[in-house]
C-alpha cells in the first residue's frame, strides 16, 4: 500500500515554477510590443495678433444737452362745450273738442192710467182706554211692639234668630208672627205660650257671605213692629260678625 504522505518530488515542483514566474512576466511585454515609447517633441504654441487700442473721442463743446426725462407738457386749450340744439319737432296743435250730441227729448206721449184709484182704508178709531183703579195707599203700620233686650252670637255651623215676645207687663204673648226675610228666602215662626220663638236659617254655607237679613213682627197679617236689619258673615271667628241673633220684643201698651 502506498503511503498517504506526498513524496519529496511532489513538494519541490512548485518551488521551481515560482522561480520561473518573474522571467515570464518580463518577457511577456516584449513579445506584445510593450516597449518604451519614443519621446515626441512638444507642439509649438500659436502666436496671437496684437489687438488695436481704442481711444475715446471727446464730444464737441457745442453738443446739444439732452433734455430732462420729465419734460413739462404743454397746456391744452379747453375744448368748447357743445351748444344744445333746440328740438326741431314743433308741438302738435291741440285737437278741437268735438261737440256732444244734444239729447233728443222722448217723443212718446205718456198714457194716463185707466184704472180707477182705490180709496184709502179708513183708520179705525181706537177705543177709549179703560182706567184701572189704583188702590189706596197702604196705611202706615201701627207700631205696637218695640225691641227690648238683644244680643248676638258667633256660630260656625248655624244661622238663626230666636227670642221672646212680652206685653207691657212682661207677660209672654202667644200667637205673634215673627218674619225673617233674606236675599232669596223668607222664614217665619209664631210665638208659643211662653212667648218664645226659634227660627233656623240654615247652615253657615247655605247662604252667600255678607247676606243681608230683615226681621219684623206681624199680628193677624198686619205689621206691628219696626223692621230690623243685620248681615251675616262666613267669618265665624270675628266677634264683630253675627251668625245667631237673640231678640226680645215688648208691647208698648
Amino acid at each position: 500500500m502506498s503511503s498517504m504522505h506526498p513524496s519529496r518530488e511532489t513538494i519541490r515542483r512548485p518551488v521551481a515554477w515560482r522561480r520561473a514566474l518573474p522571467i515570464i512576466l518580463l518577457a511577456l511585454p516584449l513579445a506584445c510590443g510593450w516597449g518604451a515609447r519614443e519621446a515626441r517633441a512638444p507642439r509649438p504654441e500659436p502666436t496671437r495678433a496684437p489687438q488695436p487700442t481704442f481711444t475715446p473721442t471727446p464730444l464737441p463743446a457745442t453738443a446739444t444737452p439732452i433734455p430732462a426725462q420729465d419734460p413739462t407738457l404743454p397746456t391744452l386749450a379747453p375744448v368748447p362745450t357743445d351748444t344744445p340744439v333746440p328740438p326741431t319737432d314743433a308741438p302738435m296743435p291741440t285737437s278741437t273738442p268735438v261737440p256732444t250730441d244734444t239729447p233728443v227729448p222722448p217723443s212718446v206721449t205718456p198714457v194716463p192710467p185707466t184704472a180707477t184709484p182705490i180709496p184709502p182704508t179708513p183708520t179705525p178709531i181706537p177705543p177709549t182706554p179703560t182706567f184701572t183703579a189704583v188702590p189706596a195707599a197702604t196705611a202706615t203700620p201701627a207700631i205696637r211692639f218695640a225691641l227690648g233686650s238683644w244680643w248676638k252670637e258667633n256660630n260656625c255651623y248655624d244661622l238663626g234668630v230666636y227670642g221672646l215676645v212680652f206685653d207691657a207687663q212682661d207677660n209672654p204673648i202667644k200667637g205673634i208672627t215673627i218674619e225673617v226675610v233674606g236675599d232669596d228666602d223668607t222664614f217665619t215662626d209664631t210665638s208659643a205660650s211662653n212667648g218664645g220663638y226659634d227660627i233656623h236659617l240654615g247652615s253657615l254655607l247655605d247662604h252667600p257671605d255678607d247676606t243681608t237679613w230683615y226681621v219684623q213682627l206681624k199680628d193677624n197679617g198686619q205689621i206691628v213692629s219696626e223692621k230690623l236689619e243685620w248681615d251675616t258673615s262666613h267669618d265665624c271667628n270675628d266677634k264683630d260678625q253675627i251668625q245667631v241673633l237673640h231678640l226680645e220684643w215688648k208691647r208698648k201698651s
